[in-house]
């Protein structure tokens, strides 16, 4: 009985040890990461780093989290942020983030409230800590802008996972659930007959990379060798969108591939676009007119199957030129 005792003690003992081993190079990590972003010319502070949860979890807590780059007018501040892992898999982070954020975006500043979020990122276990999966989600998410519009949406699940069967290759999903406008917002897409409630925005797609997303990132730069678009829709009103095709870089890392598109009820397209301030008014009866020219022959005449093309560094929309093609690098 005293060897068991005493057997239950040194594994406690052990125990212990390897938690405050592991606490401390958690809360080391987190302070040298501050410390390399305000190196790489950012601004990184906080009003406090601390780890708890002995004895299975890492609870990590950074109090009052303030990131901005100067240089490009970016900023995110929280109250905090917490990250928990189990002390038997720490390669498998859970963050819970508060229901108030701050993301400022140039001249523009973007209260983001929330019910609850919560992200995760799992990583393979090994020195290399390659990315295998990362999940986002929030429920009765609102945004507010000091530019004066407003967006709520009832539920966002945004996700990646690595492709087992392709080299460096991860699907990525996205599904918003009822996003409704706010009044500004709403009364803007009403000259288009569009509802304030976007009923669904969906992806899904596969994102092939030049480079892992590891621990040597950073040196590798991984970047968009190719875009897959398994499933993309969206459903508002009237108006409802799905594309399907495939992208990959050129030689010059421009787009290249083409993308097919079914629009119903496309004749909304140009009063939004108005509506937006993208296109002047007096162009909106032209464009219309060419849309319809191009659906002519279908079924439905409020059906527009057309295709995007990208090609030589251009892009261009059935048989209108757009200009130039996206670059993925």
């Amino acid at each position: 009985m005293r060897a068991l005792l005493w057997g239950i003690l040194a594994i406690a003992g052990l125990w212990s040890g390897y938690w405050w081993v592991g606490s401390t190079a958690v809360e080391k990590s987190a302070v040298d990461w501050f410390a390399a972003q305000n190196a790489q010319g950012l601004q990184a502070s906080h009003d406090g780093i601390g780890v708890q949860g002995f004895p299975n979890r890492f609870d990590l807590t950074v109090t009052a989290p303030n990131l901005s780059d100067p240089a490009r007018g970016l900023g995110w501040t929280a109250p905090f942020v917490q990250i928990f892992a189990m002390t038997w898999k720490p390669w498998h982070l859970i963050a819970a983030l508060p229901n108030t954020q701050t993301v400022t975006v140039a001249d523009q500043t973007v209260t983001i409230t929330s019910a609850h979020m919560l992200a995760s990122l799992l990583l393979h276990p090994g020195t290399g800590l390659a990315l295998n999966e990362t999940r986002i989600e929030a429920a009765e998410i609102g945004f507010d802008s000091s530019k004066g519009w407003s967006v709520t949406a009832a539920q966002i699940n945004a996700s990646t996972l690595q492709d087992a069967t392709r080299a460096d290759t991860h699907r990525l999903g996205l599904a918003v659930k009822a996003v409704t406008l706010g009044a500004d917002l709403a009364e803007t897409v009403a000259a288009a007959d569009l509802p304030a409630q976007i009923d669904l925005i969906h992806l899904d797609a596969y994102a092939r990379l030049t480079a892992p997303i590891d621990r040597f990132a950073s040196q590798t730069n991984p970047s968009l060798a190719a875009l897959d678009l398994a499933d993309v829709r969206l459903n508002w009103g009237a108006l409802k969108l799905t594309a399907k095709g495939a992208l990959v870089a050129d030689g010059s890392g421009f787009a290249q591939g083409e993308i097919a598109l079914r629009i119903e009820g496309f004749r909304r397209i140009p009063p939004l676009l108005v509506a937006l301030n993208l296109v002047k008014p007096e162009l909106a009866p032209t464009l219309t007119h060419a849309l319809e020219v191009l659906a002519e022959g279908a079924a439905d005449a409020d059906v527009l199957d057309i295709t995007l093309k990208c090609a030589d560094g251009q892009m261009s929309l059935g048989p209108v030129p757009l200009g130039a093609a996206p670059q993925f690098n």
